[in-house]
């Protein structure tokens, strides 16, 4: 039951994360009098996967012929993305482009500022916010672009910045961003239909694995789910589950200033806990555990900047989840499966069932009209193999390959 909850959550979390909207054909043909306004959405840190997605997406615009580029931005920055890259394609695209930065209270600053002031039209939603350019990469050190000297270290709403000329109007909904762009691209006869476009569901994980915090918690939900399934074998999709969950953790640090020693504590300290699995309790080494867990995690972007900071409620709930992991979670589990064997289970022994799964060296077995979990006590056993039970340890039965039907 505990490993079908954690794989439950790690699937819905996966699907919820990677949903796409239907693609569109970009060479498609706008009815007479109309015009095509691609539109498309940037908002968190400018990373790699969505500077990928911006730049292909632009690339499409010019290709497909439309009539502009709607971008709505909300960033504080960017990290280890190719600045000049996106500059030059929004600076030198054929297809007008506008940067509207919205909701209210969104903000353009650092790299984001800088993206800004190269699309050929600028609009901001009231309360929304620019400025604070440098420096324009948290990973990049000091700033490789300049802005106004006056917008360094602050930033300003939509009217200072109409009044600055940094936007050409302001818009509160895309209507009005459309609206605007009739009057300042000249397409004052057009009709315009706006095609909506989402990043694919490789890229939204790899986004949002960027996320400090994200990239944290799928480090300690990953490990959870290895070891479960380390000591619950059998069932399989918590090691796939966990080993996704790792991979976009690690992905997520290659791309954040992250500090690896901090990291090496975290996984120290989760191997600590494993050591006073064995005794279902609480010692010494739990103790260690935990203080690995906590140094590690406050360690692992020390003095980051607020965008790329991993807060105290984060750290916090990830020390909780891992003494609630370690402590009811695992013991409850081993005490189960080191339980005597429950009624019944004796008078399998001898008789014989099908494997329902591969027996590498753990599956699952039906025998006596009952669904059991099983490990090999030779070689692997391959599904829809008959087995024949020799003995049982705890709830698992212990089966070999039979040598008849």
């Amino acid at each position: 039951m505990i490993t079908k909850a954690l794989l439950t959550i790690a699937v819905t979390g996966i699907l919820a994360t990677g949903t796409t909207a239907p693609t569109q054909d970009p060479a498609a043909t706008a009815p007479s009098g109309s015009t095509f306004v691609e539109y498309v959405e940037i908002t968190g840190l400018i990373d790699p996967p969505t500077s990928r997605y911006l730049l292909r997406e632009i690339q499409n615009a010019n290709l497909g012929g439309a009539g502009a580029m709607v971008i709505r931005l909300d960033s504080g920055g960017g990290i280890e993305a190719p600045l000049d890259d996106l500059v030059e394609a929004i600076s030198s695209s054929r297809t007008p482009i506008v940067i509207w930065v919205a909701p209210g209270g969104a903000r353009a600053e650092s790299a984001a500022f800088f993206l800004l002031e190269a699309a050929s039209i600028g609009a901001m939603a009231p309360g929304a916010r620019t400025g604070h350019w440098g420096p324009p990469d948290f990973g990049a050190g000091p700033a490789t672009r300049h802005g106004p000297p006056a917008l360094a270290t602050k930033t300003v709403g939509a009217t200072e910045a109409l009044r600055l000329e940094l936007i050409d109007y302001t818009a509160a909904s895309l209507p009005q961003v459309l609206q605007g762009l009739r009057k300042h691209a000249d397409f004052k006869s057009r009709t315009f239909i706006p095609r909506f476009h989402k990043m694919s569901s490789l890229e939204r994980l790899q986004h949002g694995a960027t996320r400090p915090a994200a990239a944290y918690l799928l480090l300690l939900f990953g490990a959870f789910l290895i070891i479960f399934e380390v000591y619950n074998p059998g069932v399989g999709g918590a090691a796939v589950a966990g080993g996704a969950a790792l991979y976009f953790s690690f992905y997520g640090f290659s791309v954040l200033p992250v500090r690896w020693f901090g990291v090496g504590l975290v996984i120290l300290g989760l191997g600590l806990f494993i050591y006073d699995l064995r005794e279902l309790r609480l010692g010494r080494a739990s103790i260690a555990a935990l203080l690995g867990v906590g140094i590690g995690s406050f360690f692992l972007f020390p003095r980051a900047p607020e965008q790329v900071a991993l807060g105290w409620p984060t750290i916090i709930s990830g020390v909780i989840a891992t003494l609630m992991f370690f402590i009811p979670v695992m013991t409850q589990a081993l005490k189960a499966r080191t339980a005597r064997p429950i009624a019944g289970a004796d008078k399998v022994i001898g008789t014989k069932g099908i494997a329902r799964t591969d027996i590498a060296p753990d599956g699952q077995v039906s025998a006596g009209g009952t669904l059991w979990r099983a490990r090999t006590l030779g070689a692997a056993i391959g599904e829809g193999t008959t087995v024949e039970i020799k003995g049982v340890s705890g709830l698992v039965l212990m089966v070999e390959e039979s040598e008849t039907a």
